[in-house]
């Protein structure tokens, strides 16, 4: 079991995390992937759960995800990435719930699987939400080690406005993002060169 995330909207607390059976982290295309499995629990104190739902269950690395209330606070939205097979080309998709996490519909394909994507933040603000993630888009195939950082502007309905927008980390390693942060600036953590230095790096950009 992997990726908990953990959130709370109104009086209940939200729990997912994803349950693998059969080959784990497959990074062989030739291979069949096991079957990903994301699960879904409520509670109201943190110490009694109950089960709700299955929001996803595919035969590809379904990782990264991200549990999130959407800006009216009323719906209930899962962020993934899905890769066919470990650090290859992935698709960073999104699946809603109106009804507190007992069923998940409309998933939606954000950034599609034409480089290795990794999700690290997903913001919202007065127009819709700003993704943050890393990508091999400019050096394909060389996974962690050779990907940059980019943005994507999101309606509030997912729908893409623009993606692939650089951002400009004057970093010289190869980034994978894990998160973005507001404190007075945009705060990014990532680890330079993961499969080689794996470096953990917290960097600042001020905004004028």
């Amino acid at each position: 079991m992997i990726d908990p995330t953990l959130v709370k909207q109104e009086d209940n607390y939200f729990l997912t995390f994803t349950e693998i059976k059969g080959n784990v982290n497959n990074g062989d295309e030739s291979q069949t992937n096991g079957l990903y499995t994301v699960r879904c629990f409520i509670s109201k104190d943190l110490k009694n759960w109950q089960k709700l739902s299955d929001i996803v269950s595919y035969y590809n690395n379904i990782e990264d995800g991200d549990l999130f209330v959407s800006d009216d606070g009323k719906n209930l939205n899962y962020l993934f990435e899905k890769e066919e097979y470990d650090k290859g080309p992935s698709s960073l998709n999104v699946i809603s719930s109106l009804d507190q996490g007992k069923t998940w519909t409309d998933e939606k394909e954000i950034i599609p699987a034409v480089a290795d994507n990794e999700p690290a933040s997903i913001m919202k603000h007065e127009d819709g939400y700003t993704l943050y993630y890393s990508s091999d888009k400019e050096h394909m195939g060389s996974s962690y080690n050779e990907a940059a950082v980019y943005q994507a502007d999101l309606n509030k309905d997912f729908s893409v406005k623009n993606s692939y927008i650089p951002v400009e980390l004057k970093e010289e390693k190869g980034i994978l993002l894990y998160d973005v942060s507001t404190e007075g600036g945009l705060l990014f953590l990532y680890s330079q060169n993961y499969l080689t230095d794996n470096n953990l790096i917290l960097k600042e950009i001020r905004v004028e």
